[in-house]
């Protein structure tokens, strides 16, 4: 039921432009990076395409709601230890919930600070030795992110952000994007 209505809420969003002013739609793409340690003896430092569809409302020039899908990528690893194979692929993906605080510059910059909350879905599939190993794990954690828009147009902008997510585990998770917006 929590994800229908989360699907709901994404594509009500989505949607929602055909039918208000203020409401906007976009994407973006940019890399992410993992990085986590593992133990006292081993960490790990991965980077990845990370991807994203959103949807916003603008309540004012200081203020907006935005709701999105993020592809945050993929990491493997393949190494021996004690003489013993392993193969380990991690994924991700976030649904992610903001409020963003915009301050404009001028009639077509502005940066924005983002606060919110995603629901993370990481799933690792390792093989050691002969034994196949299969855990998927969903966390709603904190998000923070510092970004700038450019309107190309009255309604198209192009956005450039860095966004970090609070750390799972013993893992920190974080990205840079590139992406533009179309406003309804």
């Amino acid at each position: 039921m929590k994800k229908q209505s989360i699907l709901f809420a994404l594509l009500a969003t989505i949607a929602a432009p055909v039918f208000a002013d203020g409401f906007y739609a976009g994407a973006d793409l940019g890399r992410s990076k993992l990085e986590a340690d593992i133990d006292d003896h081993y960490s790990l430092s991965a980077t990845d395409t990370t991807w994203s569809v959103f949807g916003g409302y603008d309540f004012n020039q200081y203020l907006a709601a935005e709701v999105g899908y993020r592809g945050l990528g993929s990491s493997s690893e393949t190494d021996t230890i004690s003489g013993v194979k392993y193969d380990a692929t991690l994924k991700a993906r976030a649904l992610q919930f903001s409020v963003l605080g915009k301050l404009p510059v001028n009639d077509r910059f502005d940066v924005f600070a983002r606060l919110g909350l995603a629901s993370i879905r990481a799933e690792l599939d390792a093989k050691v030795g002969n034994r196949t190993v299969t855990h998927h794990e969903t966390e709603t954690k904190p998000l923070i992110g510092l970004g700038a828009r450019f309107a190309v147009t009255k309604n198209v902008g192009l956005r450039a952000e860095w966004t970090r997510f609070a750390k799972l585990e013993d893992a920190k998770l974080s990205t840079l994007t590139f992406g533009a917006d179309i406003r309804f």
